[in-house]
């Protein structure tokens, strides 16, 4: 359990305190993060005691709590039987020289604590000779941190060292500036000499590796001659390299950066595997992307010092999720312990860790995702047995098959399949038996529909009937049986059978009497003129005929 209190707000911060000891004592709490709290000494006291018998406790961080004197004394005999704590953070204590001292003797018999940090301690070189007296037997501790902003770092213009002036008097003696590099501006900003005839360099602000490793400082030496106007300068540029120091843990790869942060979103690998699945046949199961992190410390030196990573699963859903998963601590290779029922456990959510292994662990953590398949043991099957499907003869390519004669709905073909949640899609090959050339079937999607590939003429044929199989790979379902309907468009003009036609009427017929009849193919409306008329129905084929009308 990791639990961050940093900059807590409240008036009880006493009370605050005794809370994080319950917690700490009730839960197997991993990492504590209480700095900015400003609790005072009695911070110390009570966490002390929290130390003494604590088992799981790891990574403690106090800085910025006024612990003082009595708090740092408190803790440093707590640390003399403590044996797990690997991480403590006191920085910006103001604990002073005597503080040190108690944390030099805790350290002549503690075994496990691997970083240190008493930066901004007002701790001064007697301070600093007196932790080291716990240091020369200490074989636990590597990484110290004493350097706080403010310390020297360049005493290379001292003496007979630096600059030189022959002249006699104020217009011999020598004093330092950092001047305004614009090549390297925040340069001036870093560093500092704050006692300018001393010239030496100091810190004003942290370092980091990763943003920048090199700095320009441009140093200007100029004499004391009491008329400034006649002051002489010269300059010349130091350059700082920054060496990369153990600060910063691992990350998981890919990092993806939030905006304006060095942080990485969160992120998420994925695993799939058939349920009841022998492990031996997906050992080492395939994780995408493949796990992965490094160091973000890239140039630690020497080489030999750079820490490797070790992977380990933290927690996860459901709980028994050990019985079925293991990660290799060096490779991160996910391996399956036995087969899995579908039945009990659909799917795996696990937090994944990667650590230093060099006792500061500083973990980073990702999430990772599997999902169990069903087993495919099952046919594909459709949700009807027959479609009937519609579509105008005037339609053109690419029309979508509709399921009514007034071809405003599409026909829906459902194919599902056991193996799969009714909600996913099944990822079904559909394919027809005939009429491929006339008639395609859309291949993605819990409905599928088919399209028109080529014209279709009612006249020439009126209904194509078909089979469509779904196949899932492995195992393809019964064939269902497609109707599709080709429905009349007025795409036709009439037609008579014969260019013309010649007539004899008798002076003794009647009106109304027929005076011609003729086949008429495909007339569809009726002509009238003069004494004669006649009618065609195009849907029955009838006869035209002509009659006497006056």
């Amino acid at each position: 359990m990791v639990l961050h209190q940093s900059r807590c707000r409240g008036n009880s911060k006493i009370a605050h305190l005794r809370g994080y000891q319950v917690n700490v004592a009730n839960y197997r709490v991993i990492e504590l993060d209480l700095s900015y709290n400003e609790f005072s000494e009695k911070a110390g006291e009570l966490f002390g005691q929290v130390l003494v018998n604590n088992e799981s406790l790891e990574i403690l961080n106090l800085s910025w709590n006024h612990l003082r004197l009595k708090g740092a004394t408190a803790l440093s005999n707590s640390l003399k039987v403590n044996g797990t704590l690997k991480i403590l953070n006191l920085s910006w204590n103001g604990f002073g020289n005597d503080g040190a001292f108690a944390l030099g003797e805790a350290l002549k018999v503690n075994i496990t604590l691997a970083e240190l940090d008493i930066s901004n301690n007002h701790i001064s070189n007697d301070g600093a000779i007196k932790l080291s007296k716990g240091l020369e037997m200490n074989g636990s501790l590597r990484i110290l941190k004493l350097t706080p902003v403010g310390t020297t770092i360049f005493t290379g213009f001292s003496g007979n060292r630096g600059a030189t002036d022959i002249d006699d008097g104020p217009n011999g003696q020598i004093e330092y500036i950092i001047q305004y590099n614009p090549s390297d501006p925040t340069s001036n900003r870093t560093f500092d000499i704050p006692l300018t005839l001393s010239g030496a360099i100091v810190l004003r602000e942290r370092l980091n590796y990763e943003e920048k490793s090199r700095y320009f400082l441009i140093v200007q030496a100029n004499d004391r001659a009491q008329n400034l106007v006649e002051r002489r300068t010269s300059t010349t540029t130091l350059t700082v390299d920054v060496l990369d120091g153990d600060d910063l843990g691992p990350m998981f790869l890919p990092c993806i950066l939030v905006f304006n942060t060095r942080d990485c979103r969160p992120l998420t690998y994925q695993a799939s595997l058939p349920e009841l699945t022998d492990p031996a046949r997906v050992n080492p199961i395939n994780v995408t992307p493949p796990i992965q992190a490094i160091d973000q410390d890239r140039n630690i030196q020497p080489a030999s010092d750079r820490p490797g990573i070790l992977y380990s699963i933290l927690v996860g859903t459901p709980e028994d999720y050990s019985q079925y998963f293991s990660m290799n601590g060096t490779t991160a290779k996910l391996r399956l312990l036995k087969p899995i029922n579908r039945d009990f456990h659909q799917k795996f959510d696990l937090v994944i860790k990667a650590e230093q292994d060099n006792g500061h662990p500083l973990p980073a953590f990702a999430n990772l995702h599997i999902e169990v398949l069903d087993e495919n043991n099952q046919k594909p099957f459709f949700t009807k047995s027959t479609y009937d499907g519609f579509i105008s003869e005037s339609s053109p390519v690419g029309t979508t098959i509709s399921d009514n004669q007034n071809l405003t709905s599409p026909l829906q073909i459902v194919a599902l399949d056991n193996d799969v949640e009714e909600t996913k899609d099944p990822l079904l090959h559909l394919f027809l038996n005939d009429y491929n050339t006339f008639f395609t079937v859309t291949q993605t999607g819990i409905a599928r529909y088919l399209t028109l590939l080529q014209p279709v003429d009612r006249e020439f044929q009126q209904l194509y009937t078909f089979l469509i199989t779904a196949s899932d790979g492995v195992q393809e379902s019964f064939p269902v049986t497609v109707n599709i309907f080709v429905l009349d468009a007025n795409d036709n003009s009439p037609t008579f059978s014969n260019i013309s036609y010649n007539v004899k009427i008798y002076t003794d017929m009647r009106p109304g009497e027929s005076v011609i009849k003729r086949y008429s193919h495909t007339m569809k409306e009726c002509l009238m003129s003069g004494y004669s008329q006649w009618c065609c129905d195009s849907r029955t084929d009838v006869d035209a005929e002509i009659n006497l009308s006056s």
